[in-house]
């Protein structure tokens, strides 16, 4: 017999409740035991994380009593599935028998759209037996914990609800609740029951029993008894039948078959993940099981392609009914009340309404929708550009699941919608018949596009930033939809297309396809339970699919859809679609199963219909690999074949528009082709890295077309990884020639082509810029993109070459105990030996040493300290290694008698602790400070100092901080009263987070007396994040999506891909990328919740030092001084 359930702590992961729904109606039915539920939306208050459990069932069996099948009372093999349009449990008992237990949500409800529905229990046998049922009013369920305490045991929750007879049907009520709900089945014996104690009126439940091998119980509620009842007394047997019939006829015409068996169910499932998720009229609930409300609605287009239309409208136009004052698209609640989440619904409203108006040639709709896009279009502006740059922000979820991440300034993204919004606003003037409101607005497209380029493209990294913020400071590491918005609206040129995919695919790709959100945060929570989505979240993978599809790349587009249908159909989801990768919990996502359907339709299938220009066009992104694929949606079949160097297709579409045929393939001579009879020989168009060509194949509904291409053969031999400052060279083979280079990321110093070889140089500054962001920098924008100008059959293309560049030399250096010595590790990645004298300047001070360090070899350097004392600091000191290298050095130390003392900081300047939330809670970081509370927490009460640093005694003010902020305290001046010393240690915390990535955080100035100097002597320390500062939040406060955690070893040095073949860093792959021992080299200690860093600035020798001077660079900057020391 299993454990007591009372024994298992409720968590968020595994799941045991699976959902269904029909309209208002759902029900929920566990796995371990079959309790079931029926529940629905709140009407009377607005919920997005809660039903209203109108009734909770108990199934029992027995004779003359009954043994209620909880927990205990059930084997391990019993669980419960969905099955089309319900779920079913499979329930095993201890003595070898077993039954099934079915549940359903009727179909009723709809055509009306009142707070009314009706659901079915059908328990059946093989063999009679006699089962028992217990059922009566529950509370407002939270379905996010399990166990859950709303559908857990046996006991019935009425305290405050009541059942009664009425004839032979019950009658459900709560004291609070509006419904009536009626339980009426095929029982022989029916009684109420009262709970032990005194609840007045309420306390009430029924127990019910019955004998055979099958047993129904309907329940139907409504706010009017007599309509409960009506449906209580529907016929079981006919509406279960009805049910059945309803899905059947769906998934009959609803289907893919491709090599990928979990690709092909997937389809299934998402079809019907949003058939239980439509909530006539207003949209699609986001997940049945625990985010009942509406939040964007990227189903519509999947809904289109399912021919229904008229949800579309009926959707779109309960948005328009309900936008605010100020133009924004509202979210919809159940009830059909509005409110305003996240960012906006704006950019989703327009692609929707665009989408649906090609799809059917509705100018009526699109003459109704016009006004609130154009308002809807301002109000985005307005909000998100207040200085009408041309480049919008955005709040959180400009796409969907990015709850951790807004845009505050003018970003990738966010500024590519504002560009696509105008693009559409001017597409409905000119089908509206209004030029010249079309043209104002195309040419605002223009501007907005043109102002987007030159704010965040970077031009050496072939991609463009994530933001720019209101000072000007830029965010380098952009999202993956800032790299594939602006490639899935075709605002950039080709060879620009195929730098930001590699990126895409080489930094933000994990091992199975699957594409991650950002690079921003310090842990993708792969394994974790957080239902953010922002990290491998299930909707952002069809975005890759699309953009990858749209270059050709076949195998890349499928990758990420089946990395999503893999956890679809896998052991525990089986069917119910995730929110993220992998987390345990049955999300029934529709926004994702719709986006998935969409993705395997228009991406993979390749099919767009644009009935204003009477064309459907199919342009099959179909992997080379796969012998076959077939589409059945309404009204379409496609049946696909590949052959070498081409397919065959057969179309049966039910409409009369032109039929496009558009052919992805490598860069080719020519493309033959052949439909109903006709053959074309086509020049296709070459892009870089592929080519296409477009045909119309007539406008029958039934047609066999044919193509077949003649590839340019190109092989393209050369090393993909080179440090800077090496060598270089390339060669072409086969029918292309080379003519010439395109370097637009600017990769080399110098070129030279003929015959077919290309001879360079790579450049010694190409990781200069990013060397300050440490390791995670260099990783990072390690890899390059070089265009080749090729010529074949007389044409001219460019064809892409990646590079991975390297570091030339990497250097690290500690005395050695004892003081005795200094050595200075050496990783050589270039192409020449490091051989003879080495000088090592360390103040006024001179070490010399020999020694050799091969090419793409590392090695140890030993400096003898011969005479005299170094004097070191304890951590890090200044030097510099000259010889057959420039490099400046950080030399680790622990001298044992330096005298380090602690400078304190004023009483008058500091800050207590929760002024951090003034500074450092921006309103872009709020959803992820899930634990804000546990910020400092304790820390003056646990901590006199904070030991990060042996011997360096770093003293908290029981006062509190130093505060400096960009907004509010932007430079702070720290006196340090001439006194002597060689090196300042400060102990800092940033209060930082995702969205100040790859950006300086502050300035550190510390001027020394100027004495007869010329002009003012003032050392300058640069903090950038990453690279020398860590967020300084701890995983309490922002879910563990630290960049710090306790043990972390920050002195690991990544493995450098030098060996022959290979062609990119080993550790460059989430989810471990990237890994948080790659994010800071300063010393960091968590105390508290608290990350505190250490910068240490030394001097190089006793210099009497006037004042310390904090700037805060980025805009959202802002952190706390917490102790100063020196070496005195």
């Amino acid at each position: 017999m299993r454990q007591n359930e009372s024994d298992i702590s409720p968590t968020l992961e595994l799941l045991d409740e699976r959902a269904c729904a029909y309209q208002q109606c759902l029900v929920f039915l566990r796995q371990a035991y079959p309790n079931g539920a029926v529940m629905t939306y709140d009407h009377t208050q607005a919920r997005g994380a809660e039903h209203v459990l109108l009734a909770k069932f108990v199934i029992g069996v027995g004779e003359s009593e009954p043994r209620w099948l909880t927990y205990q009372e059930c084997s391990e093999e019993t669980t419960a599935d969905n099955i089309p349009g319900g779920l079913r449990s499979e329930v095993k008992l201890p003595d070898g028998t077993s039954f099934q237990a079915s549940w359903y949500p009727l179909h009723f409800g709809r055509e009306n759209m009142l707070w009314e529905g009706a659901a079915l229990l059908h328990i059946h046998s093989d063999a009679p037996r006699k089962f028992w049922l217990k059922f009566g009013a529950g509370n407002i369920a939270f379905m996010h914990f399990s166990p859950n305490q709303s559908m857990a045991g046996e006991k019935i929750d009425c305290e405050h609800g009541s059942a009664e007879l009425s004839g032979n049907t019950v009658l459900i009520r709560r004291e609070e609740r509006p419904l009536v709900t009626a339980v009426k089945g095929s029982f022989s014996d029916l009684k109420i029951v009262s709970l032990e104690g005194d609840f007045g009126r309420y306390g009430t439940y029924a127990v019910a029993n019955g004998t055979g091998t099958d047993l129904f119980a309907v329940v139907g509620f409504s706010e009017q008894e007599e309509r409960a009842v009506e449906l209580a007394g529907c016929d079981p047997v006919k509406e279960e039948e009805r049910v059945i019939r309803y899905y059947d006829d769906l998934l009959a015409q609803w289907r893919i078959h491709t090599p990928d068996a979990a690709l092909n169910e997937a389809f299934g499932h998402a079809l019907l993940n949003v058939e239980y998720a439509w909530l006539r009229p207003y949209g699609w609930i986001e997940s049945i099981q625990h985010w009942p409300t509406m939040w964007h609605m990227e189903h519509t287009a999947a809904e289109e392609w399912n021919g229904r239309f008229d949800r579309v409208r009926e959707c779109l136009r309960s948005q328009m009914q309900r936008v605010f004052e100020s133009g924004a698209i509202p979210d919809l609640c159940p009830d059909g009340s509005a409110r305003r989440d996240w960012g906006g619904n704006n950019q989703f409203f327009f692609r929707e309404v665009e989408h649906y108006i090609k799809m059917t040639g509705d100018l009526a709709f699109a003459e109704e929708a016009e006004p609130f896009l154009e308002k809807a279009l301002w109000q985005s502006f307005a909000e998100y550009d207040p200085v009408g740059s041309g480049v919008i922000g955005w709040g959180t979820q400009i796409g969907n699941q990015e709850d951790f991440e807004s845009t505050p300034g003018k970003g990738a993204a966010t500024g590519i919608e504002g560009v696509r919004m105008m693009e559409i606003m001017s597409y409905i003037k000119s089908i509206l018949g209004k030029p010249e409101e079309a043209e104002f607005y195309s040419a605002e497209a223009g501007r907005c596009r043109a102002e987007w380029y030159r704010t965040l493209w970077l031009k050496d990294l072939g991609r463009p930033a994530w933001y720019e913020d209101i000072s000007g400071e830029l965010r380098l590491e952009t999202t993956y939809h800032g790299i594939t918005y602006p490639i899935l609206y075709d605002e950039i040129d080709d060879p620009d297309k195929v730098s930001a995919l590699d990126h895409l695919l080489h930094r933000m790709t994990g091992p199975e396809g699957e594409i991650y959100q950002s690079n921003h945060f310090g842990d993708h929570a792969y394994w974790g339970v957080p239902t953010w989505g922002m990290q491998c979240g299930s909707d952002m993978q069809p975005f890759a699919s699309a953009a990858y599809a749209s270059v050709g790349m076949k195998k890349e587009a499928v990758r990420p859809l089946s990395f999503i249908a893999r956890r679809v159909c896998g052991s525990y989801q089986r069917g119910s679609w995730p929110e993220t990768a992998n987390e345990k919990r049955f999300a029934y996502f529709s926004p994702s199963a719709a986006v998935f359907s969409q993705a395997v339709i228009e991406s993979i299938f390749g099919l767009k219909r644009d009935m204003l220009e009477n064309k459907t066009v199919i342009a099959p992104c179909i992997p080379e690999d796969w012998p076959e694929a077939s589409l059945q949606l309404p009204g379409v079949k496609i049946s696909y074949t590949s052959k070498t160097n081409g397919f065959s297709m057969q179309l049966q579409i039910e409409d009369d528009t032109r039929k496009i045929i558009r052919v992805l393939c490598p860069p080719s001579f020519r493309v033959t082709a052949e439909a109903e009879g006709k053959k074309w020989t086509l020049e296709p168009e070459l892009h870089c890295g592929w080519s296409s060509v477009e045909f119309e194949a007539g406008s029958g509904r039934n047609l066999t077309v044919s193509c077949s291409w003649e590839p340019i053969q190109i092989r393209c031999t050369y090393e993909m990884t080179a440090a800077c400052g090496d060598s270089f060279s390339l060669r072409i083979e086969g029918d292309a020639e080379l003519i010439g280079v395109e370097d637009r990321c600017g990769v080399f110093s110098s070129l030279e082509w003929q015959n077919n070889k290309l001879t360079g140089t790579v450049r010694r500054d190409l990781l200069e810029k990013y060397e300050c962001y440490g390791w995670f920098g260099i990783l990072n924008f390690a890899r390059r993109m070089l265009f080749l100008r090729l010529r074949a059959g007389g044409r001219e293309f460019l064809h892409p070459c990646a590079l991975v560049s390297l570091p030339a030399v990497y250097c690290r250096a500690a005395a050695a105990a004892g003081q005795n010595s200094v050595l200075v590790e050496v990783w050589n990645q270039s192409e020449k030996a490091l051989t003879g004298g080495w000088k090592l300047l360390i103040g006024r001070q001179l070490l010399t040493a020999e020694g050799t360090v091969l090419p793409k070899q590392n090695g140890t350097i030993v400096f003898p300290i011969r005479s005299g004392e170094i004097l070191f600091s304890p951590g890090k000191n200044k030097a510099t290694l000259q010889g057959p290298i420039h490099y400046p050095l950080e030399i680790e130390a622990a001298p044992e008698h330096a005298q380090v003392v602690p400078i304190p900081i004023p009483d008058e300047a500091c800050k207590p602790s929760a002024y951090w939330r003034e500074i450092g809670l921006h309103p872009s970081h709020g959803h992820m400070m899930q634990g804000p509370d546990s910020f400092m927490k304790g820390l003056w009460e646990q901590y006199g100092a904070i030991p990060i640093l042996p011997s360096v005694p770093l003293s908290l003010n029981p006062n509190g901080f130093l505060p400096f902020s960009k907004e509010k305290h932007p430079v702070v001046t720290i006196s340090l009263e001439g006194r002597k010393m060689k090196k300042l240690y400060v102990l800092f915390s940033a209060f930082i987070d995702n969205h100040d990535v790859f950006s300086r955080i502050f300035r550190a100035e510390a001027e020394a007396v100027k004495k007869d100097s010329y002009f003012r002597p003032v050392y300058l320390y640069d903090v950038y994040y990453p690279g020398t500062a860590d967020m300084g939040f701890g995983n309490a406060v922002i879910a563990g999506f630290a960049t710090y955690a306790p043990d972390t070893d920050r002195s690991e040095v990544p493995a450098m891909p030098v060996a022959p073949g290979e062609t990119d860093y080993r550790q460059a792959q989430p989810p471990a990328y990237p890994q948080r021992s790659l994010w800071c080299k300063n010393r960091a200690i968590e105390c508290c919740s608290t990350v505190f860093n250490l910068l240490e600035l030394d001097f190089g020798e006793f210099k009497e030092m006037k004042e310390l001077r904090i700037i805060a660079s980025e805009a959202d900057a802002a952190g706390g001084i917490f102790a100063l020391a020196a070496h005195v």
